[in-house]
């Protein structure tokens, strides 16, 4: 599979500190992809749920590892669902906007 664009999955959780205080992380991962076009049908499935998609990208199954947002040019998205097929991984996103998600 040719890729034709970098994200970034980012895993998030919590560290603690000499006096156990919590305090969060977040680990990003360099990943390569392709970008592909959303469908009306995912449009109109998505919308039913209340959810606005916005990108999908398909990467190999192996680097997934149940993230639940990622990062691409510097915007932040929710991982919202996955497909797989074989040995890829589609990713379908939305945009993070302080909904509760992050």
């Amino acid at each position: 599979m040719r890729t034709n664009d970098i994200i970034y999955l980012l895993h998030t959780g919590y560290t603690e500190d000499d006096l156990m205080n919590q305090i969060p992380f977040t680990e990003r991962r360099k990943v390569y992809a392709n970008k592909l076009a959303l469908g009306a049908n995912e449009f109109s499935a998505a919308g039913q749920n209340g959810l606005k998609p916005a990108k999908a990208f398909k990467i190999h199954a192996f680097e997934y590892s149940n993230e639940s947002h990622i990062e691409y040019k510097k915007e932040k998205y929710h991982i919202y669902r996955i497909a797989e097929n074989g040995d890829k991984t589609t990713l379908y996103c939305e945009r993070s906007v302080g909904d509760g998600k992050d």
